[in-house]
């Protein structure tokens, strides 16, 4: 079993970051998290995350304090490494999105 964990700058100011963690077994990912954080007063701050951790992988959106403000089943059941690619694009693709629902919701 081996674990794994990157970060990546999503912007060119390095405010917006992917972390990827995930341990594996031979070729099969048994555990991940694919968290957006985004960067606030100096501080970072954890948006929103897709991971296995009930068993069935997942996207949770959080507030400020880390807490789970929605959670969201991914379709079909898809193996967690599969989940990890998709939580990778679509950070990738859309953290604006997910920053900007989260600073409106900080209001």
């Amino acid at each position: 079993m081996s674990s794994k964990e990157y970060e990546f700058p999503l912007d060119e100011e390095a405010q917006e970051w992917l972390r990827i963690r995930f341990t594996r077994t031979g070729r099969d990912v048994d555990a991940f998290m694919v968290q957006y954080e985004t960067t606030i007063n100096g501080e970072r701050l954890p948006v929103a995350r897709y991971d296995g951790a009930h068993g069935r992988a997942h996207r949770d959106l959080l507030n400020r304090k880390g807490e789970v403000i929605d959670k969201r089943w991914l379709p079909g059941t898809p193996t967690f490494q599969d989940a990890l690619k998709m939580g990778r694009d679509d950070f990738s693709a859309h953290w604006s999105r997910y920053r900007d629902r989260f600073r409106r919701a900080a209001r």
